[in-house]
């Protein structure tokens, strides 16, 4: 009869052990980098990797030679170029380089000769050898087609190193450029445009009103139309200074006759509503039609308002739709606040068509009835006063609220797939904020309790109840970025995410945000815009704690370009006094190792209330 084997369990390993274990891996990784230059092993390259993320310069530039000669096959792009622009600020003729030979040919990756050449220039003005050599060797071919921006590189090379610098989202080095620009060339209205731009967004330096109104002043008397605009809308708004409308008015005639089109609107405003003139509303349509030959998109629908509300003329709903259509041709579909103004004047002009007629929305209204509430009575006023569907008001009592959502609680609990869907519709059609019927929703997709045909239903509801809804846009943002009843899609969760920081700035929509940078998951256009979600997170009103600390989080790891420990410390500090209670050290640890992830620090998935006792 055989023995049966013994199995002993593992001791866990003492610290003198973990300790002496990296001890022995740092000495095989040093012996094969002192044997050759490369190729190395798997291990060695982890070790130079962490060392790299650690800080150490020299494991940085090593792992980024490797890669450039194609000896590493998975690695993070946007890593390597922090990398990079870490070595600008530390030696700016390695760190130029670095960057030109990123965007090369010669490198793994994206190629874009445009920003080679322009980083081979700053290299070159900044002593680097290479890049200087580089540049003499161009191919002709390259060079000629390229003449044009070498050319203005050299004619004005402080203000292509700020426009490169502020592509490559590089505020600070940008801003010491603009600065460069600006002393030498003091009456450039293109420079002092910038730098107006700057103070005012806090682009490199600190966000200051007065200076950016001082900039764009500069820059409208030189005649620059987007200083013209700004200058008059800060005095129009008393930003950087007291309310000056007289001053506001006379930079909005101005940028409006160099046919600036968001003057048109603003300036139609002005004399619409009667601020710094009296009211003039033919002229207000005037700047309107003019903004509209523009192809200004606000524009496009205030005149639709206008057309159907009959301000000048008589009402003229057939036109104001016309007018929708233009604003949908002239629309950047990637533009979130445009976007939202369309679908708001869409709204309006269809609930001013029911108004008219009004045998059309009383039979809407049945129809409405009927189908969500099984109600045998005909519809009255009183249903009329508890629920209004045109985007007004909405008259929707607790008491309400709890009778539909004790229906839809009974309908889950019998699997009654019908009374699931509508009592939810029901429920998020006439309060989409009730929290409730949110996390109903996302328990209804996430645990599959509907057929395809009616969740598929449900999801194109809560798609269109989310144009109006900052609640359903985090909803829908969340079911495509997690893939939970739909495929996941990053580019719809982005937008959605954007719609919902149209409609209300809320502490939640960053958080989501700033966890879509952290896990690198955002398509690649939009990194570009990491830094402006995280200022927007660090002015959000809102005191909730999980903010900072995911901005600690973060800079403690290395996902924001510049942050240092001194950040991470003053944001974990501020999440403790508002009331956090984890403790950083170990999560970035963690995280660091690849054992936790940024979401279960901050934002678990979305938990399912029990019904109130």
């Amino acid at each position: 009869m055989a023995k049966k084997k013994k199995y002993h369990k593992a001791k866990p390993l003492t610290m003198q052990e973990i300790l002496q274990r990296a001890k022995i891996r740092e000495e095989r990784a040093m012996e094969e980098l002192n044997a050759s230059e490369g190729p190395y092993s798997k291990e060695t390259y982890e070790w130079v990797l962490e060392q790299g993320l650690n800080g150490e310069r020299e494991a940085q530039l090593l792992y980024f030679n490797q890669v450039a000669q194609g000896f590493v096959e998975d690695f993070d792009w946007e890593l390597l170029e922090e990398w990079a622009q870490a070595e600008v600020q530390r030696n700016p003729g390695e760190g130029y380089l670095m960057l030109a030979t990123m965007y090369s040919p010669v490198f793994p990756g994206p190629v874009d000769l445009t920003k080679a050449i322009l980083n081979f220039r700053l290299g070159e003005a900044a002593g680097n050898e290479v890049c200087k050599e580089c540049i003499q060797n161009l191919p002709e071919e390259i060079e000629g087609g390229l003449a044009p921006l070498i050319e203005e590189f050299e004619e004005n090379p402080l203000r292509a190193s700020y426009y490169m610098q502020h592509l490559s989202e590089n505020v600070d080095e940008a801003f010491k450029s603009l600065k460069l620009w600006y002393e030498k060339s003091p009456d450039d209205a293109e420079c002092l445009e910038q730098m107006g731009i700057c103070y005012a967004n806090g682009l490199g330096v600190k966000e200051n009103n007065s200076q950016a109104l001082k900039f764009y002043c500069m820059a409208a008397d030189k005649g620059s139309a987007m200083a013209q605009f700004y200058a008059g809308e800060m005095y129009l708004q008393g930003l950087g200074c007291r309310k000056n409308y007289k001053a506001a008015i006379a930079y909005l005639e101005k940028a409006v006759a160099q046919d600036f089109p968001p003057a048109c609107c603003l300036l139609g405003n002005c004399y619409e509503d009667g601020n710094g003139v009296k009211v003039n509303k033919k002229k207000a349509i005037a700047l309107y039609e003019k903004g509209v030959g523009l192809e200004n998109v606000e524009c496009c629908c205030l005149m639709a308002l206008a057309c159907a509300e009959g301000t000048v003329q008589a009402p003229n709903m057939e036109k104001a739709w016309e007018y929708v259509r233009k604003a949908e041709q002239f629309a950047d579909e990637d533009d979130s606040y445009t976007a939202q103004k369309i679908s708001r004047t869409s709204a309006r002009l269809r609930h001013m068509q029911m108004l008219e007629d009004e045998d059309f929305g009383i039979d809407a209204l049945e129809d409405m009835d009927d189908a969500f509430f099984w109600d045998d009575d005909e519809f009255s006023e009183d249903d009329l006063d508890d629920m209004d569907f045109w985007g007004e008001d909405v008259m929707y009592t607790e008491e309400q609220a709890a009778e539909d959502y004790k229906e839809l609680i009974h309908g889950m609990e019998e699997g009654d797939e019908t009374a699931i869907y509508f009592r939810l519709v029901c429920g998020l059609e006439r309060a989409a904020e009730e929290p409730r019927f949110r996390e109903a929703a996302w328990k209804v997709l996430n645990e599959k309790m509907l057929g395809d045909r009616l969740q598929q239903e449900l999801i194109k509801e809560l798609k269109g109840m989310a144009r109006e809804s900052a609640c359903l846009c985090l909803l829908c943002g969340d079911l495509s970025y997690l893939g939970i009843g739909v495929k996941a899609r990053l580019t719809d969760a982005f937008r959605y995410y954007e719609q919902a920081n149209v409609y209300q700035d809320s502490s939640e929509v960053y958080l989501r945000m700033l966890l879509g940078y952290a896990e690198k998951r955002w398509p690649s256009g939009k990194n570009k815009e990491k830094t402006k979600w995280i200022d927007y997170a660090r002015s959000c009103e809102e005191e909730d704690c999980r903010l900072p600390y995911l901005l600690g989080l973060m800079y403690a790891t290395g996902c924001v370009r510049g942050a240092d420990a001194a950040d991470a410390q003053e944001a974990f500090a501020q999440a403790k006094a508002w009331g956090m209670e984890r403790n950083p050290e170990p999560d970035v640890t963690a995280i660091k190792a690849g054992m936790l992830s940024y979401r279960e620090c901050v934002l678990p998935q979305p938990s399912f209330p029990e019904m109130d006792s």
